[in-house]
């Protein structure tokens, strides 16, 4: 999901002898009036951020747990508007870092703008208002544990060359039909020995595909694809393969994981898309391709090509 507004209401989070202060912008600031607001204690970060692609071999979550020793945090955090994910869905909230005061626990910790607040204390409060979860933040008990998804993530583990097995995302906590959180999964099933550029934002990729339902396994949906027994299953107009533009195609056109899935994938990489419900068919499911409301849906996708060039680079 991209930013698609961003709001003027911000949070400098921190405890003790607190003055409020709302500006004529909208920001609110919390200055601790102690001069030891910038001391800081230990800090265990359980991921670092650029440990991400160098775990080889692995399924690499964005997810980022950072724990807190001291009552002032030091984190500025904002409510930020994400653009719609799928067809007919609704705009989603929430609030991320948008700077971290130098010399406190954050700044120490790495952690960094654009990263969103998951969970507080072992609570998910990705539905929480921003105020809620800044009161969350001063009244939680120290050491406390602060789970941030850092968006880079996800696209490092997925570049070539990464060694990471693949990346995974999660969409949307468990909310009101969905009763399950909903993660995207991408997995490398099989990657060229030689790549050294993969799929950018722009290009013109030429893929060949099949979807399966993930609880049986059933076919539902594919590029013309050839199996063992020599049956041929035809897919978007009967062609062996299919051509999108990463990262600008019109939304609906093609299912909406692709995009994340395929950044950073070579020429003959062959990846596997474990697609939530709400990225997919979602509680309407796709009747026509016996497609039940709520599936889960499994893609392999097969990079052909990169602008009409079927060399590995």
């Amino acid at each position: 999901m991209r930013p698609a507004m961003r709001f003027c209401a911000t949070l400098w989070i921190a405890t003790g002898a607190c003055a409020l202060r709302a500006t004529r912008r909208g920001a609110i600031d919390f200055a601790k009036n102690s001069a030891a607001a910038a001391a800081t204690a230990g800090v265990a970060v359980a991921a670092p951020r650029r440990a991400a692609a160098a775990v080889a071999g692995a399924i690499v979550s964005d997810e980022v747990a950072v724990t807190f020793q001291e009552a002032s945090v030091g984190l500025q955090l904002e409510a930020i508007g994400f653009a719609k994910a799928t067809l007919g869905s609704m705009p989603s909230f929430r609030v991320a870092v948008v700077g971290a005061r130098p010399g406190s626990e954050a700044a120490k910790a790495g952690v960094e703008s654009d990263w969103v607040v998951v969970a507080v204390d072992g609570e998910n409060v990705e539905k929480a208002t921003l105020q809620d979860i800044a009161a969350k933040l001063q009244q939680a008990p120290r050491p406390t544990t602060v789970v941030f998804r850092d968006p880079s993530r996800f696209a490092q583990a997925l570049e070539a060359g990464s060694g990471a097995r693949g990346a995974a995302t999660t969409i949307l906590p468990p909310s009101g039909p969905y009763t399950t959180a909903q993660t995207l999964v991408v997995e490398r099933l099989n990657s060229p020995v030689v790549c050294g550029r993969g799929a950018e934002r722009g290009d013109l990729l030429e893929i060949r595909y099949e979807g399966r339902l993930a609880a049986d396994g059933r076919l539902f949906d594919g590029s013309a694809i050839t199996f063992a027994g020599g049956n041929q299953v035809a897919g978007r107009g009967g062609d062996s393969t299919v051509y999108f533009v990463l990262g600008q195609q019109p939304l609906g056109q093609f299912p909406a994981a692709w995009d994340p899935a395929l950044g950073g994938a070579c020429v003959g990489e062959v990846r596997r898309v474990s697609v939530p419900p709400v990225l997919g068919f979602g509680d309407k499911g796709a009747p026509k391709r016996n497609v039940p409301p709520y599936a889960m849906l499994d893609y392999t996708l097969q990079l052909v090509s990169i602008n009409s060039n079927a060399q590995p680079r």
